[in-house]
């Protein structure tokens, strides 16, 4: 800055410079020595040998950080993929450098986005996707049955199951040829499906 100088003969009387800087929260400030952190009114004075030369008056304001926020679904089953929503600022920055508020993903980790609001104040924010995996479904049992005659087939794998033929249970009695299907669904909420064909 630049202040105006002043004769000998004119009055001992401080030139007053009013300044303003605007702080986001957890950001600091140096003013001639002082490290602003919070808000306030801050002075300091410049002299010269024959006096008060000017006081400069600093308003210092903070401003809150963006609330920044991921919204999604952070579980999801082995080729699925989730949309992860961020809200709280007018700009953001995901850890790819994506500037969309919005990242469709598909693999585990942990995904960071940054939000900048009006005040140009930034805040990150963190979600951990985590990508279960599919049950492996298999089936046991004769696959080849005479004419009359009939075979049980039972799955493994998985914590519950639905076969075609309506049975919600592990096993299932076969008399007829065809295709016969099973889901398998795992705790995780993850489902497999296996298909066996029957021989009459």
């Amino acid at each position: 800055h630049s202040f105006p100088t002043r004769r000998s003969s004119d009055l001992r009387l401080p030139y007053n410079t009013p300044l303003t800087h605007s702080l986001c929260e957890g950001e600091s400030y140096n003013f001639y020595g002082q490290n602003i952190t919070t808000a306030g009114t801050y002075t300091h004075t410049l002299q010269t040998v024959n006096g008060c030369d000017s006081v400069l008056t600093l308003v210092v304001t903070l401003d809150a950080l963006p609330p920044t926020a991921i919204t999604g679904n952070t579980v999801i089953c082995q080729g699925e993929t989730t949309t992860l929503t961020a809200t709280g600022g007018i700009s953001y920055l995901w850890d790819d450098a994506s500037t969309s508020n919005s990242i469709t993903v598909s693999q585990s980790g942990i995904y960071t986005v940054t939000a900048t609001d009006a005040q140009g104040c930034s805040a990150p924010a963190s979600v951990t996707v985590t990508v279960n995996p599919l049950p492996n479904v298999t089936v046991s049992g004769n696959t080849t049955i005479c004419q009359g005659g009939s075979t049980t087939l039972t799955a493994s794998g998985a914590d519950t199951y639905s076969w075609s033929t309506g049975v919600n249970t592990a096993s299932t009695t076969i008399n007829m040829f065809g295709i016969y299907t099973v889901i398998g669904t795992s705790t995780d909420g993850c489902s497999n499906t296996a298909y066996v064909t029957i021989v009459v």
